[in-house]
């Protein structure tokens, strides 16, 4: 506190300094420092942000204590702090704003902790989140550089660790998967929030039929067990919801003539029904004659079904070839310095330069592909070629699954036909000659993208959403 000021004859201004004990200090040049108006002392500059993890810290509307926001509309919310002042009685206080510019309020500095970065201080949170949008990310930081697709990760539950209340407003949970990998940071918004470790319920349109033995329906995750696939072998029910259960599996909800029946795990049963997808069948052989074109034309009649096709020559020209990982080996059009076709991970890079609804869901069941399908999302995987030799186990060809029937099984697209009328035989005679569109048996697809009968690899597919 100043209490009297001298003009010396130097020309400067001194003041005389008191402390809050009113021992005296001292003098000091006018201009080393800044005349408050009150107790509070002058504004300071400052640049960090508080968020209140408490309930118990309010605001003040002015430097007497007069009451400003409340604790219940402070707490979980990350506000910049603009300004500070050191009052008289040595105190901190902060000057906070919202990302709007709206003011809330004194606080003092001992009854809140400050961070430098904008996402604010962690919130204990717990519980589980499923995502449930395409085409966003799961941060790796707070700079929003990269992260995780959620088309790699679309529907699937983690467990949140916190939580931060940035300051521009959204919410971040911290997010773990279930072999305690941390994954990153994931806008609330964009998921579903559950309590439990199922996650959250999922929309679902297919029937399912008991096929599996010993497995529970249980009444709840997991309560009570009210019944056993084994006492209904062979039933079908309607599974018109699912959950995408933190532990890694899927658990339909079961219906049998409007009556709530259970929960199941899905590999207790298949699911069934038909569905066929109008995706354009289109030719590798024609008008290019592009031998080793397979992925890049399967990829085209998938983006010509979205409307998003970026012309046949264009996206054979453009597919990624080594040494881009996981790129081809081999030129498309003319087979040169043939190696191996391209792999599930560059592939799906490649379709989301013109598509962003593609993920990689290499080593996927039966099950699981057949529940792809018959929810609207044709899936692309590897197998063999119409030209495949007796005894070459390698997978290097490319089809298109675009259909499924439990009687006829799925439907398949083959580029390497110059026609889509060109039936089964029509090539090479081979066993594995069999045209341009085809149904083909469970067992058969099931053999042909999943069965090791050495080093090779299987179960490469894609599906686009």
């Amino acid at each position: 506190m100043r209490t009297g000021k001298y003009q010396h004859i130097n020309g400067h201004t001194y003041l005389s300094l008191y402390n809050t004990q009113n021992i005296w200090q001292g003098y000091i040049d006018e201009r080393a420092v800044t005349v408050g108006s009150g107790h509070q002392g002058a504004w300071l500059p400052a640049n960090a942000y508080t968020t209140f993890t408490t309930k118990n810290v309010s605001s003040n509307s002015n430097f007497d204590g007069a009451a400003g926001e409340s604790a219940v509309n402070l707490f979980g919310n990350t506000y910049a702090i603009t300004g500070q002042y050191r009052d008289f009685d040595w105190n901190l206080i902060y000057s906070i704003y919202d990302s709007k510019s709206k003011w809330h309020g004194y606080v003092n500095a001992n009854d809140v902790a400050v961070t430098s970065k904008s996402q604010g201080l962690v919130i204990p949170q717990g519980g589980y989140v499923t995502t449930t949008q395409l085409n966003q990310r799961i941060w790796y930081s707070f700079d929003f550089i990269s992260g995780w697709s959620t088309t790699d990760l679309y529907q699937k539950t983690y467990q949140i660790r916190g939580k931060y209340h940035a300051y521009n407003g959204n919410t971040y949970y911290s997010l773990w998967n279930n072999n305690n990998d941390w994954l990153g940071y994931f806008n609330a918004s964009l998921g579903k929030y559950s309590d439990g470790a199922q996650g959250a319920w999922l929309s679902n349109s297919f029937k399912v039929r008991m096929t599996t033995p010993h497995y529970s329906v249980w009444d709840s995750f997991f309560g009570r067990e009210i019944g056993n696939s084994s006492l209904a072998m062979g039933y079908t029910y309607d599974a018109t919801g699912k959950y995408s259960h933190f532990n890694g599996s899927t658990y339909y909800s079961l219906y049998q003539s409007g009556k709530w029946i259970g929960y199941i795990n899905a590999d207790g049963v298949t699911p069934t029904g038909s569905r066929k997808m109008n995706v354009p069948w289109i030719s590798q052989m024609s008008p290019y004659n592009a031998v080793d074109a397979c992925a890049a034309v399967n990829l085209e009649m998938l983006l010509a079904w979205k409307g998003k096709d970026p012309g046949h020559y264009n996206i054979i020209a453009n597919l990624p070839q080594a040494p881009y990982p996981g790129g081809q080996i081999g030129n498309p059009f003319t087979g040169k310095g043939w190696k191996s076709v391209i792999e599930p991970s560059a592939l799906v890079d490649y379709g989301r330069r013109f598509y962003a609804g593609f993920a990689n869901i290499s080593g996927s069941s039966m099950n699981q592909i057949i529940a792809y399908v018959l929810s609207g999302h044709p899936v692309l995987y590897w197998g063999w070629t119409p030209y495949q030799s007796k005894g070459d186990i390698k997978r290097n060809h490319t089809h298109c699954i675009i259909g499924y029937d439990p009687n006829r099984g799925f439907l398949v697209t083959d580029p390497a036909y110059t026609n889509v009328n060109m039936g089964a035989k029509s090539i090479t005679g081979r066993s594995t000659d069999l045209g341009a569109l085809s149904w083909r048996s469970v067992a058969y697809v099931a053999m042909e993208y999943g069965k090791q009968y050495g080093s090779e690899k299987v179960k490469r597919a894609i599906v686009m959403y």
